[in-house]
């Protein structure tokens, strides 16, 4: 085995699991004490880690309760991706957003208690909102300009903000069905794109596109 490639792995499963330690105490604290009570400290104590590692992995307390907000910039690796998907730009949509997330897990004892937390306060509900909202409209500009810069990879004719905005949407419409199929499971639960593809076909079929099938 090549020792470089396990210690890596190794690592990476002691960053993963520091990170769910963080989200478990922070959004448990949340649902159990109120989200005043959930502080940096007390988060701190219930995951068993430093105030210093706890700000390695989340700026503050919020994105620990509710998730890392999406942030877009034009940078090269999006643009490498939206290259390497020009004909398949739902699929390099998908690239993009993991990529501005920064993960590609789910934890869904944490997503389900991020869940639970929003019905037993319903007035939370606009951080979800507030970011989905961003994380479109950041994927639709970013897509947007691609395809004004790259004509021959546009399906639809006219305003290339049309075929991304569609794009986006079909995108993040299947998102939510990989998220609804997540919270039925357990575990720390990989988002990768034979599931992603799944999803689109399934939205294609329900809207009776031509040559959509079961698979």
């Amino acid at each position: 085995m090549d020792d470089s490639r396990s210690s890596g792995g190794l690592r990476e499963r002691k960053r993963r699991a520091t990170e769910n330690a963080i989200e478990e105490a922070a959004v448990g604290l949340a649902l159990r004490d109120g989200i005043p009570a959930a502080t940096v400290e007390a988060i701190c104590r219930e995951a068993g880690v430093s105030r210093s590692t706890f700000f390695n992995y989340f700026p503050s307390k919020e994105q620990a309760i509710f998730g890392r907000a999406a942030e877009f910039a034009p940078d090269a690796t999006s643009e490498a991706i939206l290259d390497a998907h020009a004909g398949e730009l739902a699929v390099g949509v998908f690239y993009v957003g993991l990529h501005a997330l920064g993960s590609q897990r789910v934890n869904t004892e944490v997503a389900r208690a991020r869940v639970a937390l929003v019905a037993a306060d319903p007035s939370l509900a606009h951080h979800h909102a507030a970011a989905v909202a961003k994380l479109e409209a950041g994927l639709v500009a970013l897509l947007a300009d691609w395809l004004a810069r790259h004509p021959d990879a546009q399906r639809l004719p006219g305003d290339p903000l049309v075929e991304a905005t569609l794009t986006v949407a079909a995108a993040t419409g299947a998102g939510r069905l990989m998220m609804a199929e997540f919270l039925a499971g357990a575990g720390d639960v990989a988002i990768d794109e034979e599931r992603f593809r799944a999803a689109l076909a399934a939205m294609a079929l329900v809207a009776g596109a031509p040559g959509a099938s079961h698979g």
